[in-house]
């Protein structure tokens, strides 16, 4: 080939070159033995470490430190002395940021060699990110509290993280090759197998379930386990097992569970009703005594709906504006207590305590309690009444009064607008109407026993609720005849003092919105032992006043001198006027003597004998001497009798428990 033929070929082939290397990101140096840079490839690395202008012809330790220079040329003596590509990986400073080439030296000549390397930064990083990541993943699995573990799609264990030992005592190698369905509880096993099963025929799947397993000590551990299906997956290929301890979890929730069970039964067993509300006053909670006792339909209770609640409970209450200003007042003080009284139109009766809810020392809301009190409240009524009763005894001057202060008294328990007593006098066979309150029937006249109710509950002895069906009953058996203007319901409870009847107490409506049921019975027949009592002690009083009525007149008219004086003291407690006229002592004077002392000196011994033994009633005694205020001694025939009881005046305490002797 001719000179003017080769230049054109050598300018095409350089053009092809410097196109290769323009394509290139690879930096091409040539160094000598040396160190030296002969030549610099024009590619198109970016960016440059140095210009190749300021690089041809220095040599390496011009350009680099000593210790990183003398490392390149012991590469490039190896590469040139073993013939051979030398590989290696340096780090350079290139405007301001360190970049890592990965280097390949290979022998051009017998003293110099080609140096190509490539910018491998992000490689490095994304290298070094790897391995951290696979650090931290070590760590977090090597430390966690929770067990990964690998299984063949047999179940057989291929893996199992250090945190085996925590949960379940092995080593993280000592289960490696058996298989895990040996470790599951018998009763768990099936449900385990049978998820496992669906686990290998979907890949990718989850499944979740808790089991016991054994643990190394022999005991049975509860694990709350995933597994997830990554048998498709190269770098895996396993069921991924994740689990983690729950015994003392399932043992804490066994026994919230049952002291929930306990709060609970508590809560519903309670006899009082229950509601507990939020801060807004909205329902939260309630027991089954609350829906009892204020009669609210559950389908109103289940829908928390508390304005629709309220409803149900103003229309039962006596004063429904006072229950809305307590509960209002209540609210306004979130952290008082509260305590009142509830009065219902029915005549029930609840007490209400209100409290605070306290979460973490914090209140969340009130909790009210409400507790019927009614049959309390009516017993402890009719037990002061009995007292009642019996202190109008005492009070009254007569029956009347007596029989008008029952009345009151009843009045107060029951409904009793309608009201008579009945006394029966066995002697005569008459029953009298000593008292009656009656708003249609204004005649009680006494009569001869007859068919009559009052006499129907004499015969029998017992109480008696006679409603009209049960009064048309007794009317076909023939037990009662219709006496008087008919009644809705007529309520009578004997009388009695022991088994002996005295009369009747009967209380009766002509009102349908006024009924009697066995409360009203039972009050009637309470209070009835003691209105019998008060009764025949009023009547006793009454016939004993009658007998020291006359007593006292004969005893102040008789001609002979009378006197009385205590069987204890001596003293004298009475006179007549012709004792006063005998003796020549005035009344007063006498009051302030004794037995003794209108006797002789000389009798004394004789008067003592005399007390020894009691008087008896209406003996004689003669030859007995007293002496009379003059000092005359006046022979007497005394005829003494002894009374438990005795009231000279009006002024005198009545019914003195001391014995008293009448000369």
């Amino acid at each position: 080939m001719t000179l003017s033929h080769a230049a054109p070929a050598r300018r095409e082939s350089d053009a092809e070159l410097q196109a290769l290397f323009a394509a290139m990101s690879d930096v091409i140096l040539v160094l000598d033995a040396e160190g030296r840079y002969v030549k610099i490839a024009p590619t198109n690395a970016a960016p440059p470490f140095r210009p190749a202008p300021e690089l041809v012809g220095r040599t390496l330790h011009d350009v680099f430190p000593t210790a990183q220079a003398d490392e390149f040329l012991g590469l490039i003596g190896r590469a040139l002395a073993w013939r051979q590509t030398v590989h290696a990986e340096y780090c350079l400073t290139v405007d301001g940021r360190e970049v890592w080439f990965a280097a390949a030296i290979s022998p051009m000549a017998a003293d110099r060699v080609v140096l190509v390397a490539r910018d491998v930064t992000e490689r490095r990083r994304g290298a070094e990110a790897l391995r951290a990541s696979e650090q931290r993943f070590r760590a977090l699995v090597e430390h966690s509290t929770d067990v990964i573990a690998l299984l063949d799609a047999d179940g057989t264990i291929r893996y199992s993280s250090a945190s085996t030992h925590l949960v379940l005592g092995y080593t993280g190698t000592e289960n490696i090759g058996r298989n895990a369905f040996e470790l599951i509880h018998p009763d768990d096993r099936p449900q385990a197998l049978e998820l496992f099963g669906e686990l290998i025929e979907r890949p990718g799947h989850v499944v979740r379930i808790e089991l016991r397993a054994l643990h190394k000590d022999g005991s049975w551990r509860d694990l709350e386990t995933v597994g997830v299906n990554r048998l498709d997956d190269p770098v895996i290929g396993a069921i991924v097992v994740n689990y983690r301890d729950i015994t003392e979890r399932k043992r804490t929730e066994q026994d919230l569970h049952h002291t929930f069970s306990l709060l609970n039964a508590t809560f519903e067993s309670t006899a009082d009703g229950i509601l507990v509300v939020d801060l807004d006053g909205r329902i939260v909670s309630f027991n089954r005594k609350f829906a009892e006792l204020w009669r609210i339909p559950d389908s109103v209770l289940e829908a928390r709906d508390a304005a629709h609640t309220i409803a149900f409970v103003l229309e039962q209450l006596a004063d429904p504006e006072g229950f809305r200003a307590k509960v209002r007042e209540v609210y306004a003080r979130p952290e008082a207590s509260s305590f009142d009284v509830l009065t219902f139109k029915d005549g029930r009766i609840f007490e209400r305590y209100s409290q605070p809810q306290r979460i973490g020392g914090k209140s969340v809301g009130r909790v009210w309690s409400f507790r019927d009190v009614t049959e309390q409240r009516r017993a402890d009524q009719i037990q002061l009444a009995t007292y009642r009763i019996s202190e109008a005894a005492q009070a009254a001057g007569n029956l009347r009064e007596l029989f008008g202060a029952i009345h009151t008294i009843v009045g107060e328990l029951m409904p009793a607008k309608n009201f008579y007593i009945a006394l029966y006098d066995a002697a005569s066979g008459m029953l009298s109407f000593p008292y009656f309150v009656d708003e249609y029937d204004s005649d009680f006249p006494s009569k001869k026993l007859g068919q009559g109710l009052t006499e129907y509950v004499l015969r029998t002895g017992q109480p008696a609720l006679v409603t009209p069906e049960v009064h048309a009953e007794l009317e076909r058996r023939g037990d009662v005849e219709l006496i008087g203007a008919p009644s809705i319901d007529w309520l009578g409870v004997p009388l009695k003092m022991g088994d002996r009847p005295i009369g009747v107490l009967v209380a009766q409506t002509y009102t349908p919105g006024v009924r009697y049921g066995e409360t009203e019975k039972q009050i009637l027949q309470f209070v009835s032992t003691q209105v019998a009592m008060a009764i025949e002690r009023k009547r006793a009083e009454e016939q004993l006043q009658a007998s020291e009525r006359k007593y006292r007149l004969l005893f102040e008219t008789s001609p002979e001198a009378m006197l009385v004086y205590d069987f204890e003291t001596l003293r004298i407690l009475a006179v007549n006027q012709a004792a006063v006229a005998r003796y020549g002592y005035s009344e007063q004077e006498f009051l302030g003597l004794t037995i003794r002392d209108i006797r002789p000196e000389q009798d004394q011994a004789r008067l003592d004998e005399e007390l020894k033994a009691r008087p008896d009633g209406g003996a004689v005694r003669t030859g007995i001497r007293h002496r009379a205020k003059d000092g005359r001694v006046l022979e007497v025939k005394s005829s003494c009798a002894s009374r438990r009881r005795w009231k000279p005046s009006d002024s005198s305490p009545a019914g003195s428990p001391t014995t008293s002797t009448i000369c």
